[in-house]
């Protein structure tokens, strides 16, 4: 399935002064941009001066500057924040855009789609200024108005501190063209106490949606999601991220082949924990920091109650049973961190003893093919027990000394590892705990994991820009960075 979109939609801007806004429209989009439409020029004539008294003239002026037009439609009460500012999210209209290319051909399934197809709005043939928009309580949901042409709106976030206003940001822009050829496009805003919704979708037998939630104040990212489906048949993926607590899963759906290499049917709904690449510090990732520092809070926590991946074995457990804390880096080096309130070696076997399962096969998880052949990319996997620390094959019987790994038993009781895998490869990791040396309680895995199917294992989620990590008392600490702010061109 062709990728339309990746992830992180809100562009956020600086507040202006009252009546000279300049700069150039230069968005640092962490990595999805909202679908490009081309902006109508439009024409700058002198902000006027707000009156002291007048509050929604103070919005209009910040937000609006010199562009023409440029109006204020609704304004949403957000609450307070923990300073007890009052947050407001205001909703503006900027004019209409029409299609600047040649008319489309008129077709019968054209018409069907679009109903106002060629009836551009125009100086001569204006429409409705709200025509495609539903108001609702707390948000609005915004249509497309025909066939290449939206509607401009922007929706700014409001601090107070009294009457004064302290801080203004653009949140969102809002241009529904249709958002791509089946004209399904569709833009719902929600506005609840210090958050921010804004989902979308689109695409033409591709399909996609994305939805990014904000806090207000702080002004950071605390949810998102991103997600594609086939519109002609069952194919589809989800990925959700919540930043607080810095846990996230994908859930697709790609059936195997059969002996045509057709799709056959069955079950075929797959989910594995997301597990971000982030930019780590290189003295961390190759100076040896890793060793005396543990993840914190800069790792995705997976548990014996499966909390944050899957028990795909036995029965869930505690949350001091047993967990694992799971990062990577840019560059390809995962860091795997088990915590086990009972260590058991056994000198029978790998299997009565606590240890981790290193699953991997060379090519990635085939999301975006119409089936999966299960003939192809073998899997093979490594056992490394806890009490000692030996390497051993697992599935497929790999060598010992082809699994890159390097580990450690921090002070605090964490057995550190660290894995030089690299990208772009299936990758599962399980924990195999025991309590009595003579069966295994549970298994806890990064994925929903069928041992040796290749479709059921997982992948590293590349390049996350938006966190950052640092050492702090001898342990990674998260921080999830506030949203980029530019200047829009007016």
């Amino acid at each position: 399935m062709k990728q339309v979109l990746s992830r992180s939609i809100v562009v956020s801007a600086v507040a202006c002064v009252a009546s000279a806004c300049g700069g150039s429209q230069s968005p640092q989009i962490a990595e999805t941009s909202v679908p490009q439409v081309s902006v109508a020029p439009m024409i700058a004539t002198p902000a006027e001066e707000p009156k002291p008294d007048d509050p929604q003239a103070r919005l209009s002026a910040l937000a609006c500057g010199r562009r023409r037009p440029c109006e204020i439609v609704k304004e949403h009460n957000a609450g307070k924040d923990a300073e007890g500012r009052s947050l407001a999210v205001a909703l503006f209209y900027l004019g209409q855009e029409p299609n600047e290319d040649s008319p489309p051909e008129l077709t019968q399934d054209t018409q069907d789609v679009y109903p106002n197809a060629g009836q551009n709005p125009t100086a001569a043939n204006p429409v409705d200024r709200d025509a495609s928009v539903t108001f609702e309580p707390n948000g609005e949901r915004f249509e497309q108005l025909s066939f290449g042409t939206c509607v401009r709106y922007e929706y700014w976030r409001f601090v107070r501190n009294g009457d004064q206003i302290v801080e203004a940001n653009l949140l969102a822009p809002i241009c529904n063209d249709g958002h791509g050829a089946a004209g399904v496009g569709e833009d719902v805003v929600t506005v609840g106490a210090n958050s921010f919704t804004h989902s979308f979708k689109g695409g033409a037998s591709d399909r996609w949606d994305t939805t990014l939630v904000l806090s207000l104040s702080p002004f950071v990212r605390t949810q998102e999601s991103w997600g594609e489906f086939s519109a002609v048949n069952n194919n589809h993926q989800e990925t959700k991220v919540d930043w607080t607590t810095f846990s996230g899963s994908t859930v697709w759906f790609t059936p195997d082949c059969d002996e045509n290499m057709e799709p056959k049917e069955g079950d075929g709904e797959y989910s594995f924990a997301w597990i971000p690449q982030l930019k780590l510090d290189s003295m961390f990732v190759d100076g040896g920091g890793w060793k005396q520092t543990a993840l914190g809070s800069c790792a995705v926590n997976i548990n014996a109650t499966g909390a944050g991946g899957h028990v795909i074995t036995g029965k869930a457990g505690d949350a001091s049973d047993a967990s694992m804390r799971l990062v990577a880096s840019q560059t390809g080096a995962v860091f795997v961190e088990v915590e086990d309130d009972k260590i058991v070696g056994s000198a029978k076997s790998v299997k009565t003893s606590d240890h981790l399962e290193v699953w991997y096969a060379k090519d990635g998880i085939a999301q975006g093919a119409s089936c999966t052949d299960p003939s192809l990319n073998p899997v093979v996997s490594w056992n490394i027990t806890l009490g000692d620390g030996k390497v051993s094959p697992g599935f497929g019987k790999p060598k010992a000394a082809d699994l890159a790994v390097e580990q450690v038993r921090d002070p605090k009781g964490f057995t550190r590892f660290r894995f030089g895998i690299g990208n772009e490869h299936a990758l599962t990791f399980v924990y195999a705990d025991t309590d009595d040396g003579k069966k295994v309680e549970r298994r806890i895995a990064t994925s929903r994991f069928t041992d040796g199917k290749h479709s059921t294992m997982g992948k590293l989620e590349p390049n996350v820009t938006i966190a950052q990590c640092a050492a702090e008392n001898g342990a990674l600490s998260r921080r999830v960075e506030s949203e980029k702010v530019v200047q829009p061109d007016f």
